[in-house]
C-alpha cells in the first residue's frame, strides 16, 4: 500500500512549495495469523475426540496477546471457520473479525486400546444406520 501525505515532503528550493511525502506500507507474514482484508485467520487443531462432542469455549490468543474465547459447536467439521467479531485488524474506526479455522488432526501411533475404541465407535455408527 502507498500512502500520500500532501505538502509533507522536502522543499526543493526556497520559494517553492513542499513536495508530497509517500509512505510505502508492507504487511509482513506472521507465523500464526494470516490476513484476509481486515479479517485475520488462525488455525485451531483438534483431535476427533474434541471435535465430536461440544468443545465449549477454548481460550485463544488474539494478535494483541489478549485471550478470547471461541464458541466451537459440537460436531464441528474440518475447515469450518469460527468467527470472533471485532478481533481482527483495526482500521479507520472499524474492526475486522478473527476467524479460527478448524483443523481436525487424525491421531497417529495410537494404542491398541484406542484402536479398539475407534473400532467400537465405528460399529455403533453402522448399527445406527441399519
Amino acid at each position: 500500500m502507498r500512502i500520500r501525505k500532501e505538502g509533507l515532503g522536502n522543499r526543493p528550493e526556497a520559494g517553492i512549495q513542499e513536495g508530497d511525502l509517500y509512505i510505502e506500507v508492507t504487511v509482513l507474514h506472521h507465523e500464526r495469523f494470516a490476513r484476509r482484508g481486515d479479517d485475520l485467520e488462525t488455525p485451531l487443531h483438534l483431535s476427533p475426540a474434541r471435535a465430536v462432542p461440544r468443545v465449549g469455549h477454548p481460550d485463544h490468543d488474539n494478535p494483541g496477546g489478549d485471550t478470547v474465547q471461541a464458541d466451537i459447536p459440537p460436531g464441528v467439521q474440518q475447515e469450518v471457520a469460527v468467527k470472533i467479531v471485532g478481533e481482527g485488524v483495526k482500521r479507520d474506526g472499524r474492526c475486522g473479525d478473527l476467524l479460527i479455522r478448524i483443523r481436525i488432526d487424525i491421531p497417529q501411533g495410537i494404542t491398541a486400546e484406542e484402536r479398539d475404541l475407534y473400532r467400537r465407535l465405528l460399529e455403533s455408527r453402522i448399527e445406527e444406520k441399519r
